[in-house]
């Protein structure tokens, strides 16, 4: 799918967005039960979760409270799994950078009037988060008061995108308007920037936790994974075999690099030892897959964008066994993550909701909202 086909399918689900459900729905197979999970006032542009133990982020946690990003309403939200509470924080008024619309261009569920887009959590418990109308990275307390700080970043219109903790202990962020990473330091809260090779690279996402020690950057236009090492900072290129594939989402597992190309309709594998790609195409044309976990069941799963439906990916096959519907259609789900409780959590962009995935080899569901364990 090319970039004017990704902003004719954005502008279709912009135009819908108002005739989304906002309502619970339900649909369960027989080894699948999908909910969508109310959020109280409906929710705008939600487009990312995430879990707050640090010893396992991004993929887990163990808190019982699950975040969430609305980019549209420049808000972060909590949810309290075992009560089901939901409790939201609006990110500071600002005077929004002015971002050029070609710095914009093809990602999906930004402009420059939205806040936050992603987020994570360090080992003080501090939740960070980039704010592009702000130009800015900033942090919350995970507990009350929950105050809020920002830290403006170095380079001007950088448009801060994904996050991550750096195996060195750092905080890795893509700039994709000025094909820069940054990197802070938690404790200091110094900004150094980094410039990738080339021009035109709009780096997108990035990994810490790949076996080689190695942090590894997506770079969306120029098609490339990008391999940045800690030590020297030196970076190496590779240019993922499927010319437009329009790479998004990165995520490291033992078994290699895994990773979402929506244009090419298809999921990639790029081994670090041998530094060789595999691309496993999705059945269903069009489906534009975003994000990509791997569930407790040791298979990876992708929330395909363009076909409201959940992939399911078996690891040792490296093939897509199944696609499981979404209740609620145009709702564009965005950046699936695993939640404390093992579920597939799934927000969906323009569907004002989260979806919640159980499948029968997870276990035994422990449920939404879970009860309290009896004294």
């Amino acid at each position: 799918m090319n970039r004017q086909a990704a902003r004719a399918i954005f502008a279709s689900m912009a135009t819908l967005a108002a005739m989304a459900l906002a309502q619970p729905a339900h649909a369960a197979a027989k080894d699948i039960t999908v909910d969508e999970i109310p959020l109280g006032v409906r929710a705008d542009g939600v487009c990312n979760v995430h879990t707050t133990d640090p010893a396992l982020d991004p993929e887990h946690g163990k808190d019982k409270v699950l975040w969430f990003i609305e980019a549209g309403a420049k808000r972060i939200g909590r949810i309290d799994l075992v009560t089901g509470e939901v409790t939201r924080f609006d990110m500071p008024k600002v005077t929004p950078v002015g971002y050029t619309t070609d710095s914009l261009d093809s990602l999906p569920g930004n402009d420059s009037v939205h806040g936050p887009c992603d987020l994570i959590v360090t080992k003080d418990g501090t939740l960070w988060f980039n704010y592009q109308a702000a130009n800015a990275i900033g942090t919350m307390e995970t507990k009350a008061p929950y105050t809020i700080k920002l830290l403006d970043i170095p380079t001007p219109k950088s448009l801060p995108m994904a996050m991550q903790l750096g195996a060195d202990g750092n905080i890795y962020v893509e700039l994709t308007a000025v094909d820069k990473i940054a990197r802070i330091n938690p404790v200091t809260r110094q900004i150094d920037e980094f410039a990738l090779p080339g021009t035109g690279n709009s780096p997108i996402g990035g990994t810490g936790s790949a076996k080689d020690g190695a942090h590894w950057i997506i770079n969306m236009r120029s098609n490339q994974l990008v391999r940045f090492d800690y030590k020297t900072q030196a970076m190496e290129t590779y240019a993922i075999p499927t010319a437009n594939a329009q790479p998004f989402v990165i995520r490291a597992y033992d078994d290699g690099l895994w990773f979402t190309m929506y244009g090419a309709n298809a999921i990639g594998h790029f081994d670090t030892v041998t530094k060789t790609f595999t691309e496993i195409p999705v059945p269903t044309p069009n489906s534009a897959p975003v994000g990509i976990i791997m569930g407790p069941d040791g298979d990876l799963y992708s929330d395909l964008g363009g076909t409201d439906k959940i992939a399911r990916i078996d690891r040792k096959t490296r093939r897509i066994v199944a696609e499981y519907p979404l209740p609620t259609k145009k709702v564009w789900p965005d950046e699936i993550k695993q939640g404390p409780d093992g579920a597939i959590w799934v927000p969906q962009y323009f569907g004002g909701t989260i979806a919640r995935l159980w499948l029968s080899s997870f276990g035994k569901d422990p449920g939404y909202p879970q009860k309290p364990k009896k004294k």
